[in-house]
């Protein structure tokens, strides 16, 4: 009896010990530098002119708004719009210094009931409203509306069209600066499909990362040609997995590096998963990383600056002794897809990461509270070569 009671706290000893070493290092909140305004940020993207801009909702969600971010964290523009009008869910800068907001406003449906439209605003670089127009299909609920700039300098918005009783396709619908829809185009591959993300490609076309809920385990990707024509597919089989695809990133060689969760159908373990496909469709390379206690999903991928990849998200420990508590996440990864470091920052309320960017002092993070994080260098990116600080 005695040497399986020791048997067993050996066991739990080298757990314990096994789930410290492998879990993101949580950085108290008291350790890094956070600026905080009002209003709940949904998007944020980098400007070519330095700084950031960002969109989302404000006032308990009474109002939507676009604001200006300087490179040393001050909000230096903020622009409110009716809800009614527009509820944003992603956006693009634009040559002149403005910015397409694209996302769903709420129509009338023959006067009796109502139906989520997928719509777009074009803004000037005062954040005034140059046009604002809505598209008539009825998108999904909870898919948000996406939108890329395509090498001839026009918008195309990726949506889940609703229709009823069939829950597969989506949408790409292509703009032109002035708001006229040049084109839009159904695809429907596969049975319950679910759109996560489109880039554009050096080529004039497209590239969209479909997954499916047929068992949780395929996804594909889907070239389109910039008339909306289908060049490609190229399926993703996760095997004994279950792959949840969320981002990808493109890159000028054609190619698209993908991110996203995966975790064996018998096991809750999850893994962090990267990898990059030809402008083919062929897989060069496939990675996994361990993510320890935490399940961590990633919301974002960016370059690093030195040849690599910066990722963000949200984690949440799978063993919680107490509330589950939500935490941005950030991951570094070479060129390659192999982990360098991972980083989970605690805060005052649970708070999911939206987008990081790299910096010469570290990292900026933005997440989905009113809450701007941008990480000190010490904390970041003086990481030893296991992740440790130094």
């Amino acid at each position: 009896m005695k040497n399986l009671l020791l048997l067993i706290a050996l066991w739990c000893l080298l757990f314990s010990c096994r789930r410290k070493e492998q879990s993101p290092e949580l950085i108290p909140a008291n350790k890094y530098t956070r600026t905080e305004f009002s209003g709940r940020i949904v998007q944020a993207i980098a400007c070519a002119s330095g700084g950031f801009a960002v969109s989302g909702e404000s006032g308990g969600g009474t109002a939507v708004f676009f604001g200006r971010i300087s490179d040393d964290r001050r909000l230096v523009q903020k622009k409110e719009y009716d809800p009614a009008e527009l509820r944003p869910t992603d956006m693009a800068e634009l040559p002149d210094g403005g910015y397409i907001l694209v996302g769903k406003v709420q129509q009338a449906n023959g006067g009796f009931s109502s139906k989520m439209c997928v719509a777009a605003r074009r803004i000037d670089a005062g954040g005034n409203s140059v046009w604002l127009n809505s598209y008539g299909d009825s998108v999904q609920h909870d898919i948000s509306p996406l939108v890329v700039r395509d090498a001839q300098n026009n918008s195309v918005i990726l949506y889940k069209k609703a229709v009823a009783g069939n829950p597969d396709g989506f949408v790409l619908l292509k703009l032109n600066d002035d708001g006229v829809m040049l084109w839009r185009h159904f695809y429907d591959e596969l049975a319950s499909e679910t759109p996560v993300d489109v880039v554009a490609t050096p080529d004039g076309g497209y590239v969209v990362a479909v997954r499916t809920n047929q068992s949780g385990t395929q996804s594909y990707l889907l070239k389109i040609n910039g008339n909306g024509d289908k060049e490609w597919r190229h399926d993703i089989d996760a095997g004994d997995r279950q792959l949840w695809i969320t981002q990808m990133l493109a890159s000028e060689e054609s190619e698209v590096v993908l991110a996203g969760l995966t975790k064996t159908l018998n096991n809750t373990q999850p893994e962090a998963w990267m990898a990059k496909v030809s402008a083919a469709g062929v897989i060069i390379w496939e990675k996994q990383a361990t993510t320890g206690t935490v399940e961590a999903f990633l919301t974002s991928i960016h370059p690093d600056g030195k040849g690599g990849y910066i990722t963000t998200g949200y984690c949440q420990d799978l063993f919680p002794s107490g509330p589950v508590s939500i935490h941005p996440v950030l991951m570094s990864f070479t060129g390659t897809g192999a982990l360098n470091w991972q980083r989970q920052f605690a805060g005052s309320v649970s708070h999911s990461g939206i987008a990081a960017f790299p910096r010469p002092e570290g990292y900026y993070l933005f997440s989905s509270t009113p809450i701007m994080v941008a990480t000190e260098s010490h904390y970041i990116q003086h990481t030893k070569a296991d992740g440790g600080l130094e």
